[in-house]
């Protein structure tokens, strides 16, 4: 792995970890107080967490210069993460008895994987970097 490649992908787990960390939250507080299905739950906490998501990536993970470009694809991504990961958790709960806890989880290995390449090879790939 090159280093301009292990260094994008330390940056895109550290963005992340911030990011699941606002998911958590965001999902948690959610569930806490609002009685809604956890499928519904899960596609707002991404859609919150993607914002923060998008930002730390274009300015932090990858560097790039020309956000205002990147946002057209970010917002496919956005709708089909959250779809993906509203799918996979009401088919995981309602359908295969999974907790709600660890059918996130398994959203969250979907999303994160499907989302990297994504965002590296086509959605932040033709934006122009910086040279920091």
């Amino acid at each position: 792995m090159s280093g301009l490649l292990l260094g994008e992908a330390i940056r895109y787990v550290a963005v992340g970890l911030v990011t699941f960390v606002v998911f958590v939250g965001v999902n948690a507080g959610l569930l806490a107080v609002a009685n809604w299905a956890p499928g519904l739950v899960t596609s707002l906490a991404v859609a919150v967490a993607s914002l923060v998501n998008f930002f730390g990536h274009a300015c932090f993970t990858f560097r790039t210069r020309a956000i205002h470009a990147m946002v057209p694809g970010y917002v496919l991504l956005l709708l089909f993460n959250a779809g993906l990961a509203g799918i996979v958790v009401a088919v995981g709960v309602e359908h295969l008895g999974l907790s709600v806890a660890v059918a996130n989880a398994v959203a969250l290995v979907l999303v994160t994987l499907s989302s990297f390449l994504l965002m590296k090879y086509a959605i932040m790939a033709g934006s122009e970097r910086s040279s920091r």
